[in-house]
């Protein structure tokens, strides 16, 4: 792969529940990306949480595509893991988040996750965000 190509999933790679990962990482350290995150509204609909993701090489975190997120993971312990959020950003890979020692990271990471990725496609597409939030008046 050359610099200027866009990192893409080999075929047939399948996509990854991160719920499911827990601390069964590869060789004890791995990376993420994260490609797909659905953020329920409301408690009843809370069955439909998704994140997704694929298994990245430090060789394409490396190539920093604007926008993209990753979660750089690390067995703690056996039933742990320390849990990084990372967003690509101009140039740089911007650490947002930091977790040590959970079992539930990706509980703790997808609205993080959602949230900077909604607030980056947002900033770079020029759509307007919101004057304030709905039935909170602005200060």
């Amino acid at each position: 792969m050359t610099t200027d190509e866009q990192p893409t999933a080999p075929d047939g790679e399948p996509d990854l529940d991160l719920y499911a990962i827990g601390a069964d990482i590869p060789d004890g350290a791995a990376v993420v990306l994260v490609t797909e995150i659905d953020n329920p509204i409301d408690e009843v609909d809370s069955h439909l949480k998704r994140f997704i993701g694929r298994w990245a090489t430090e060789d394409e975190v490396s190539k920093i595509w604007d926008g993209y997120v990753y979660i750089r993971l690390r067995r703690a312990d056996a039933e742990t893991v320390d849990a990084e959020l990372i967003l690509a950003h101009d140039g740089q890979l911007i650490p947002v988040v930091r977790l040590a020692n959970t079992t539930d990271w990706a509980e703790q990471l997808r609205l993080p996750a959602n949230a900077i990725m909604t607030l980056h496609t947002d900033l770079e597409s020029g759509d307007p965000c919101k004057d304030h939030a709905d039935g909170v008046a602005p200060h």
